[in-house]
């Protein structure tokens, strides 16, 4: 009801204001008013009249939306998480059978070796019991796993992809005093370029420039397979025998300048004495398998090449019944 408000009249008599009995009725209809308002046991004050509407601790949370967890795995959404929930703030945390079983954000320790992570570099040994996990879930079907090893210092990440579980990674740690990975922890050994080098056994050619092709002459660059005709499937590269300077093997194809038999490629080696005093010896199947054609030549000292000396062998050359030696 609307408030009633009592008519005091003129001072200082109160003429023209409410006889008792009106001013009394007034007064007891609002009272009465007040009274109705007020909570007893019987009925809580409602909510909407700034009240509980319960008369248990536990049901003013109810009717006031303060609702806990009825367990500490309880997954409701939007009611209020316990101390220990998910292992949250808990000296003995949850147990987990199954680490793919995990399906929430939570905190576990592992009893089990079901689906743990294999210790690193192993394909037998997995994390052991005991060991604990933190698993994230950033959408559904999708979880992270971060897998702390109870026996070693090895973290594991798992990743579960639309369902589907990705091979496990491994964190790298480094040893205590010190700030690189050892080898058996698939780093250096080192953390200079220097201490690395001598840790994973590499020698000076670990610092050296490669050859930049199979006839490059700079000094002090690694060669390659196949660099100057060595162990190179083809033989080498083709180089005319007039213009085959530096040491090595090589092939030439008959047609260049130079060549032993004009027509006929074959090999060549290629040897110096110094300066321009280079020296060779070239091979041609000409003669077929039976009898190689084998000759050798020295440049001069201002590098003109002389003229091919050949080889006389038991392929092109006969016995006399004197002993003497005939060519064929």
């Amino acid at each position: 009801m609307a408030r009633s408000e009592i008519i005091l009249g003129t001072p200082p008599q109160g003429l023209g204001g409410d006889p008792p009995r009106v001013a009394s009725t007034k007064i007891n209809a609002m009272t009465q008013e007040l009274y109705a308002g007020l909570a007893t046991t019987a009925a809580p004050l409602p909510v909407n009249k700034g009240g509980t509407g319960a008369n248990t601790a536990e049901g003013a949370r109810a009717t006031l939306g303060l609702t806990f967890q009825s367990s500490l795995t309880d997954e409701t959404a939007n009611v209020l998480m316990k101390n220990g929930a998910w292992s949250w703030g808990s000296v003995l945390g949850n147990r987990a059978l199954d680490l793919n079983a995990l399906n929430v954000s939570q905190a576990v320790a592992i009893n089990s070796t079901a689906n743990t992570p294999f210790a690193h570099g192993s394909t037998t040994v997995r994390f052991a019991d005991g060991s604990m996990a933190l698993a994230l879930n950033w959408a559904a079907a999708h979880q992270q796993q971060l897998i702390f090893s109870r026996t070693t210092s090895q973290i594991a990440l798992r990743r579960k992809n639309a369902n589907v579980w990705q091979p496990d990674d491994y964190l790298c740690i480094y040893p205590t005093g010190q700030t690189f990975l050892s080898i058996a922890q698939g780093g250096t050994g080192g953390s200079t370029q220097a201490t690395a080098r001598t840790a994973l056994g590499l020698g000076t050619a670990a610092t050296a420039s490669l050859t930049s092709s199979d006839s490059d002459t700079t000094p002090g660059r690694v060669l390659r397979v196949g660099d100057f005709g060595l162990g190179a499937a083809l033989g080498g590269p083709v180089i005319g025998p007039n213009l085959a300077y530096n040491p090595g093997f090589s092939r030439f194809s008959g047609d260049e300048p130079g060549s032993p038999i004009a027509g006929t490629g074959g090999t060549l080696i290629t040897n110096t004495v110094g300066g321009s005093y280079i020296q060779q010896i070239a091979q041609t199947p000409r003669n077929g398998i039976n009898n190689p054609y084998i000759a050798v030549r020295h440049f001069s000292a201002t590098g003109s090449p002389g003229p091919w000396c050949l080889f006389y062998h038991s392929g092109n050359t006969t016995r006399a019944a004197d002993g003497t030696l005939k060519a064929i």
